[in-house]
C-alpha cells in the first residue's frame, strides 16, 4: 500500500500541480523529479545490501522500514504543502528537497519489504497466487484513495472547475496522503514484525557495509541471465509507464474533457481491473507459463490504449456524454487487469531468478535483486518523467490555468502522441522478454535442487547431473543464509501460522 499510493500521488497529481497550478515550467517540474529519482536510485543498491547482510534482533528487514516511517510524513506533507508565496529558483529547490525526502524515505520501505515477500514461499505456482494478493490489496488501496480525493478533496467549486485546479484543496491532500502512506508503512512493519523468527537470515554478520560491496553485489546479480533480461525490459517498460502515468491526468482533463467528477470513477474501475487479474491469476493456479502471460498482457495494453484514442479522433467514439464516460471507465477496468498481470508474472519470475541465484553461488539476494530493479526503474522512470515534461512544453497547452479547451491540432498531437505513439514503445519490452528462458519445468528442478541441498541428510543420487548441477556453487560468503535452519522452524510452525 505505501509504494502504490505515493506512485498515485506522485504520478496523478505532482507534475500537474507543479505546472498548472502553482505555474512552474513543466520541463522544470520534470527535470526536478528526475534528479530525486536518479539521487535516489543510486542508494538502491547499497540498501539492498544492507538489508540483506543486517543482523539484528528485530530482524534484516524491519528497522529500515521503520526508519522510513518519519521520512514519508514530512516528505509528502512537504511535497503538496509548500510555504505560500514560492516560485521560481526557490519553489524548485523546495520540489527537488521533499521529492528526495519522500523517496529515499519510500527506498528505506520498499526494497526490504520486497525482499520480505520473496522469502515467504518458495513454491513457483504459490508465489504468483502470493503476488496477486498483494496487488489486490494493492488496488484496494488505491481505489479508496483516489475515490475520496476526487470526491471529497476535489470537488469542482464556482471558482475552480475542475476541482483539480483548486490550489487549496492541495493542503487537505498532502495532510491525508502524508498521514495514509506513513501510517501504511507504521503498519505494515508492525504486523510483518512476528514473522522475524522464520524469516531467513545471514548465518553471521558480514563486513561493514560498504558501496564497493553492494556494488560487487549487484554485478553478480547481473550474472544471472534471465534476471539481465527482466532488468532490461523493465528499463523500456518504466519509462512508457512513467511518461503515461504522468501524462494521463492531463489526457483525462485536456484530451477526454473530462472534470473531477467523473475521474473519480476510474478508481473504481481500476479497482475492477485488479479483481478481474486476480480471478484470472486463481483460475489458471500457475498452469500457465508466466512469460506466455505476459507478453499476452503486453500486447493487449497496446491494443487497449491505441484503438481507443484513434476510435475518438476518426469520431467514432461521441465527444462527451453518458456513454463515452463507460467507455472510458470500461476501458481503464482492462488497462489495470493487464498491468496488474504484468505486475504479478514480472515479480513473480524476478523471485524465480533469486533461487537460481542462491543454486549457482550459494547467496540469497533478495534484498540486491529488489534493488536492482528499483535502480533501473527509477532511472528510467526518472527519464521518462522528463520527457513528459518536454512534450508537455511542446504541447503548447493554454495559458490560462482555468482553460481546458483545445485546438484542434494540438488534440490531434496529444491523442496521436501521448495515447498512440507512446504506448507502440511496448513493442520494446515484448522482444526483450522473448529472450527469458526460466520455465515452470527448470524451476521445480532448481527447487527439488535446492530442497536436497539444505536437507539435514544428502544421500548420493544416482544417474547424470542436470545442466544446472553442472554449474560450479560458489562456496557460501558472508551474508549467506542460513536457510536450513530457517525453514526448519517453518516446518514446526502452527498450522494456522502457516496457512
Amino acid at each position: 500500500m505505501p509504494d502504490a499510493l505515493k506512485q498515485f500521488a506522485f504520478s496523478t497529481f505532482l507534475l500537474f500541480y507543479y505546472n498548472r497550478v502553482l505555474g512552474m515550467d513543466a520541463y522544470l517540474v520534470s527535470l526536478a523529479l528526475m534528479v530525486a529519482l536518479i539521487l535516489d536510485a543510486v542508494t538502491d543498491p547499497y540498501a539492498g545490501s544492507i538489508s540483506d547482510n543486517l543482523r539484528t534482533r528485530w530482524g534484516r528487514r524491519h528497522p529500515m522500514m521503520l526508519l522510513s516511517v518519519p521520512l514519508l510524513a514530512v516528505g509528502l506533507f512537504g511535497l503538496f504543502a509548500p510555504i505560500e508565496g514560492l516560485s521560481g529558483p526557490p519553489l524548485f529547490c523546495w520540489l527537488l528537497a521533499f521529492a528526495v525526502m519522500t523517496r529515499i524515505g519510500m527506498t528505506l520501505f520498499a526494497i526490504p519489504w520486497e525482499a520480505m515477500f520473496v522469502e515467504l514461499t518458495d513454491d513457483y505456482a504459490e508465489r504468483s497466487v502470493l503476488i496477486a494478493y498483494k496487488y489486490l490489496f494493492v488496488w484496494l488501496a488505491s481505489a479508496a484513495v483516489g475515490w475520496a480525493s476526487w470526491t471529497f478533496i476535489f470537488p469542482a467549486t464556482e471558482a475552480h472547475s475542475p476541482g483539480h485546479l483548486n490550489p487549496a484543496a492541495y493542503e487537505r491532500f498532502a495532510l491525508v496522503i502524508a498521514a495514509s502512506i506513513s501510517g501504511a508503512a507504521l503498519f505494515t512493519t508492525l504486523l510483518t514484525y512476528r514473522e522475524v523468527p522464520y524469516l531467513l537470515q545471514p548465518t553471521r554478520s558480514a563486513a561493514v557495509a560498504s558501496i564497493s560491496r553492494a556494488v560487487r553485489e549487484l554485478l553478480l546479480a547481473f550474472r544471472n541471465r534471465n534476471f539481465l533480461v527482466l532488468i532490461a525490459a523493465a528499463l523500456t517498460s518504466a519509462v512508457i509507464i512513467g511518461m503515461l502515468l504522468a501524462l494521463e491526468i492531463y489526457m483525462h482533463t485536456y484530451f477526454w474533457q473530462l472534470g473531477s467528477e467523473e475521474i473519480r470513477w476510474f478508481s473504481l474501475a481500476s479497482l475492477l481491473g485488479v479483481v478481474l487479474a486476480f480471478l484470472v491469476m486463481q483460475a489458471t493456479g500457475g498452469r500457465i507459463d508466466k512469460r506466455n502471460v505476459l507478453l499476452t498482457a503486453y500486447g493487449f495494453t497496446i491494443l487497449e490504449s491505441g484503438g481507443l484514442v484513434c476510435s475518438r479522433l476518426a469520431g467514432i467514439l461521441p465527444q462527451e456524454g453518458p456513454f463515452l464516460l463507460s467507455v472510458l471507465v470500461a476501458s481503464m477496468a482492462v488497462r489495470v487487469s493487464l498491468l496488474t498481470l504484468t505486475g504479478v508474472c514480472a515479480s513473480s519470475m524476478a523471485a524465480d531468478c533469486v533461487d537460481v541465484q542462491e543454486l549457482r553461488t550459494g547467496r540469497r539476494q533478495e534484498g540486491v535483486f529488489s534493488s536492482a530493479i528499483q535502480f533501473i526503474s527509477k532511472i528510467s522512470t526518472g527519464f521518462g518523467l522528463f520527457l513528459s515534461g518536454l512534450l508537455v512544453s511542446w504541447l503548447a497547452l493554454p495559458e490560462q490555468a482555468d482553460s481546458v479547451s483545445l485546438a484542434g491540432g494540438t488534440l490531434w498531437a496529444m491523442g496521436l502522441t501521448v495515447g498512440l505513439g507512446i504506448p507502440l514503445l511496448q513493442l520494446i519490452p515484448i522482444l526483450l522478454i522473448f529472450r527469458y528462458r526460466l520455465t515452470a519445468a527448470q524451476h521445480a528442478e532448481v527447487a527439488a535442487q535446492l530442497a536436497a541441498r539444505h536437507a539435514p541428510s544428502q544421500p548420493g543420487r544416482e544417474g547424470s547431473p542436470t545442466p544446472l548441477e553442472t554449474v560450479a556453487d560458489a562456496a557460501p560468503e558472508a551474508g549467506a543464509v542460513n536457510r536450513g535452519g530457517a525453514l526448519a522452524q517453518r516446518i514446526t510452525r502452527p498450522q494456522s501460522r502457516d496457512n
